[in-house]
């Protein structure tokens, strides 16, 4: 059977590896807030764009290899909205994903 918990004495501990330090951890969920125009999702559909095709940070690093990207977005719809933001921004929505949560849990 398999075990559902570990004791920290078996972790191995690793270091963080960042994206976008240090905001932006690789393999972490990031959460963007902040007051409604902000340029919340200006910032999220360019740094998108940025990932999916192997572009750069806001502060000028090379990402190089195109990453994939899962953005969940809980104000905005998907295909009227977040697509053709993200269309416009130059993103790769091949490389780019949404939960549909609404359809997962009808």
């Amino acid at each position: 059977m398999e075990r559902l918990l570990t004791l920290y004495s078996e972790v191995q501990s690793t270091d963080v590896r960042w994206l976008w330090y240090p905001f932006i951890a690789i393999g972490k969920i990031t959460l963007l807030q902040g007051d409604p125009g902000d340029g919340k999702s200006t910032m999220m559909m360019n740094l998108i764009a940025e990932l999916s095709t192997g572009g750069k940070t806001p502060d000028g690093c090379k990402i190089g290899t195109p990453q994939k990207v899962i953005y969940q977005c809980s104000e905005d719809g998907v295909s009227d909205t977040i697509k053709p933001r993200l269309e416009r921004c130059g993103a790769d929505c091949r490389a780019t994903e949404s939960c549909l949560l609404d359809q997962a849990f009808p």
